[in-house]
């Protein structure tokens, strides 16, 4: 494993061949990091490591043992349909590059391109899927309007999103708890917010501004003329 320095991008790489020609290969790929590259020798490896691990790019280096071209894209994409595939592969005929295109690859070239042309490339390929993470990113925050009162991307944040995302839409009474200034009435407005009701306003009651005698009555109503000034 060997890491590129790509300025701007974190993503993974998956480089497959055959297993005799991989350490050859990667030696004329130059180092213009910021990709941590797996490598995979040959196409059964090559798809246990998808269905383990995120990656962004993956380049197939042709022939396969037992694998062609469009078996190997059809079962990379049945796994990661998003991933940006280069193929290289020796002498391919301009009908089979727009084969290969229209079968979902990103790139087709030659097995003998230069390494410069190689790590441009590569470098387009992830700038490309890091656009569309961030396309994909931008929709689904549109879409969950309530995200905007959470801020933060830490693993106890995310807890957070994920119960509201639960709770939201749910007919339900919710206790929130927490220190002052720990963000609760945040929480209960991104919980208002992606509930049906969010078409509705969101009171909010400070019940420690409110006599112990009248909690009760100034919550949940009451009967007129139950008490004294009632009305």
């Amino acid at each position: 494993m060997c890491v590129w320095r790509l300025a701007g991008i974190r993503m993974k790489l998956l480089w497959i061949s055959n297993l005799e020609r991989l350490s050859q290969e990667l030696e004329r790929v130059p180092e213009v990091g910021g990709l941590e590259i797996e490598t995979a020798g040959g196409g059964w490896d090559a798809l246990e490591r998808l269905r383990g691990a995120e990656f962004g790019v993956v380049v197939a280096s042709l022939p396969l043992p037992d694998w062609s071209a469009p078996d190997l894209l059809e079962q990379i994409q049945r796994i990661r349909s998003e991933v940006a595939v280069i193929i290289r592969t020796p002498g391919s005929t301009l009908s089979e590059v727009v084969r290969f295109l229209k079968l979902g690859a990103y790139s087709c070239i030659e097995t003998e391109e230069s390494p410069v042309t190689l790590a441009l490339l590569i470098e387009e390929a992830a700038e490309y899927q890091k656009s569309r993470e961030l396309v994909s990113l931008g929709s689904a925050l549109q879409e969950e309007s309530w995200r905007k009162f959470l801020v933060g991307e830490s693993g106890a944040m995310r807890n957070v999103a994920r119960l509201v995302r639960l709770i939201g839409p749910r007919r339900s009474t919710v206790l929130l708890s927490g220190e002052t200034g720990a963000g609760k009435e945040m929480v209960a407005r991104a919980i208002h917010t992606a509930g049906n009701r969010s078409h509705l306003a969101m009171v909010a009651v400070s019940c420690s501004a409110l006599p112990e005698n009248l909690l009760e009555a100034e919550l949940f109503g009451h009967v007129r003329g139950r008490f004294h000034g009632s009305r």
